[in-house]
């Protein structure tokens, strides 16, 4: 049952429509955790969180990416967002007041089963942030005024006083926090691994203000002003490209084409394709509605007009895709009942198992419509796969399974004359687990025949290490590695106010061009280039009604497109930090682009490496407020090109 106070913030999110592109400062994410302000042109970094404590410092519930379904709503510089925890409703509002200030408000009401438990407003900070800092804790009677920070790891409670405190100072080097309290409280510090932000910074801080303690279980209302300063870097940059060390091919951007929203999805579509350079595509299949009937054959239905019209909407748009001359990827989420073991699930999975008495007559269902794409709409696809097959979305399969059917529907294919080759992977995520479930595929030497690539998708696992090692199965295969299913959030179609932020838009592409630079894909392809996580806005795209028009999103893949296709990735080293680069070389047409993202202040760049023969080049800017511009081009004096890199942007620099 919603409290009052619940009802009263539902109906504020009511009343807003429309987005304000106001540039806010607040990194306020969607499940109520801010990850960082932007002062003076460089994000201060550490994150809040709503936490609750039962027994232990070790059980700890917290706000988070995944595992809730909060209410999300931002208006300008105000952010809105309420869930459950643990069994805990809570609302928060968050006013960013600009010059590093931000006040939150937080409302805990009663624990819904009636047990009172530990509940507190927490900051997490790295260590290698604040590193050589301390922690200064400002209140009556307070014995133990500083803590000093330290990168030694420990784990535990650390620090922690009887008496309340009225305001916390986190002073770093070069960066400062403080968090002061309406009302003091008392406050616990505890440190270990990160419960919210990156896992490969291994020490960190958390600083818990209790808002109530486990003997209550009253609804709570509390208050806080966060200021963050820092001194911004800005160095000049040096970066360092090797055009002589050329690594893998990169066509460019792709896109996800799988039909949901019929009055939206059209003008969408058209809007990308007639002005993005996409080189990729992949659509959905609908298998379930395709073949619903195990007895009737699907290709005499198709060929009556006895199915629903998304399938063959769905094989238009890959006719019109081919046209254009994109290969097509068709990929299968939901399966016929008939091939399902119904109501069988494998813990961690979300989808159903395809039924081994039923993978012949499956093998035969797939063939029949990829045939019937050839025969009646002139399209061989070039690949097939399952989508997310490791967690089920929707067909969940075991390593074992996933190699089994590329095996069975690679030798289908090739008796029917079909050029169609096996997707291995198309995993939702690139985590240890995801890796592991292509090492089947990639150790079967018989089914590499039917391999055309190795697949996944962003949604989890993106640290470097992992990247890494996708780039090493995907040489030891010989085939393209293929980002699928590419954005920084698979939840954001929830809260698509999202798709307008500043730091999301920036994360984004920070994303791309770190996979550009770390395991060179052969395309990124977006999820989607539809309606559905649109890159434009407006246009009853979610509810929008001003007219269509293009957002910053749409200018960084179309900045990223101008890389020409059939380039090789080649090296972009520097030591700038808040800096983000990757190099492409197409020596045979002397086409060179050097993709840079500058996530901190305005600095100095050098690219230096650039080869002879080259005498300028032309530069493109995107960002929260500038639509791929082009600046003045640069000219090139002995390989090196030096330009004003504005702060918070995404640069392009290459010779048109």
């Amino acid at each position: 049952m919603r409290t009052k106070g619940l009802t009263l913030l539902l109906l504020v999110l009511i009343t807003f429509s429309g987005i304000s592109h106001v540039n806010a400062q607040v990194n306020f994410a969607p499940w109520g955790n801010i990850r960082g302000i932007l002062y003076a042109d460089e994000v201060v970094p550490f994150e809040t969180s709503i936490r609750i404590k039962e027994n232990s410092w070790e059980n700890i519930q917290q706000t988070r990416h995944y595992g809730l379904e909060p209410s999300f709503k931002s208006k300008g510089k105000l952010f809105l967002n309420e869930s459950v925890l643990d069994g805990t409703a809570y609302s928060q509002k968050v006013t960013d007041h600009g010059d590093g200030k931000a006040i939150v408000n937080l409302r805990i009401n009663p624990e819904l089963t009636g047990n009172g438990k530990d509940v507190f407003f927490c900051t997490e900070i790295a260590v290698e942030h604040y590193s050589g800092g301390s922690i200064l804790f400002e209140g009556k009677g307070i014995k133990n005024k500083t803590l000093n920070i330290s990168d030694v790891f420990t784990d535990g409670l650390i620090w922690q006083d009887q008496n309340p405190v009225k305001k916390v100072t986190i002073q770093g080097k070069s960066r400062k926090i403080e968090i002061a309290s309406e009302l003091p409280l008392r406050v616990f510090v505890v440190k270990g691994a990160s419960r919210t932000g990156d896992a490969l910074l291994p020490v960190y801080y958390h600083v818990y203000f209790q808002l109530r303690d486990s003997s209550h279980n009253q609804a709570v209302e509390h208050n806080f002003n966060i200021s963050a300063f820092c001194i911004p870097d800005k160095n000049p940059v040096y970066l360092k490209i090797d055009p002589g060390q050329p690594g893998r091919r990169f066509d460019g951007i792709g896109g996800n084409f799988r039909l949901q929203f019929p009055e939206t999805d059209p003008q969408v579509i058209q809007w990308c394709l007639d002005s993005l350079n996409v080189t990729w595509s992949r659509i959905g299949m609908w298998w379930s509605d395709w073949h619903p009937e195990e007895a009737i054959d699907p290709v005499a239905q198709a060929r009556a007009g006895k199915l629903i019209p998304k399938v063959y909407e769905q094989m238009e748009m890959a006719a019109e895709l081919s046209k254009r001359g994109l290969p097509v990827i068709v990929s299968a989420w939901f399966a016929p009942k008939w091939a399902s073991l119904e109501g069988i699930a494998r813990p961690g999975t979300y989808g159903e198992q395809l039924n081994p008495a039923k993978w012949e007559a499956i093998v035969e269902s797939i063939t029949k419509y990829l045939l019937f794409l050839k025969t009646d709409y002139g399209v061989e696809a070039v690949m097939f796969s399952f989508n997310e097959p490791e967690i089920g979305v929707r067909v969940v399969q075991s390593p074992y399974e996933h190699i089994t059917f590329i095996k069975m529907l690679g030798s289908s294919f090739a008796r029917h004359g079909l050029c169609t080759k096996l997707l291995l992977g198309d995993t939702s995520n690139g985590t240890p687990f995801a890796l592991s479930f292509v090492d089947a595929g990639v150790a079967d030497q018989s089914a590499h025949q039917y391999i055309g690539a190795l697949g996944f998708h962003t949604w989890g696992g993106m640290e470097n290490e992992n990247l890494l090692r996708w780039k090493a199965a995907a040489m030891q295969l010989q085939v393209p590695l293929l980002v699928t299913e590419s954005g920084p959030d698979s939840e954001a179609h929830r809260n698509p106010d999202l798709f307008l932020d500043r730091f999301y838009q920036q994360q984004e592409i920070d994303l791309y061009i770190r996979l550009c630079a770390v395991c060179q894909p052969q395309s990124i392809m977006q999820w989607q280039l539809t309606a559905d996580y649109s890159v434009l806005s407006g246009g009853g795209v979610y509810g929008n009604h001003w007219p269509l028009q293009t957002t910053q999103r749409y200018y960084n893949l179309k900045q990223l497109g101008l890389t020409s296709e059939g380039s090789f990735a080649i090296p972009a080293i520097t030591g700038g930090k808040n800096i983000t680069a990757a190099a492409f070389g197409d020596k045979v047409n002397q086409r060179y682009a050097v993709h840079i993202v500058n996530n901190g202040a305005g600095r100095t760049i050098t690219v230096d490496g650039i080869p002879e023969g080259i005498n300028s080049m032309s530069v493109f800017t995107s960002s929260f407020t500038k639509k791929m511009e082009k600046d003045k081009s640069l000219k090139v004096n002995n390989g090196k090109v030096v330009f004003e890199a504005p702060a918070g942007s995404y640069i392009t620099i290459i010779n048109l």
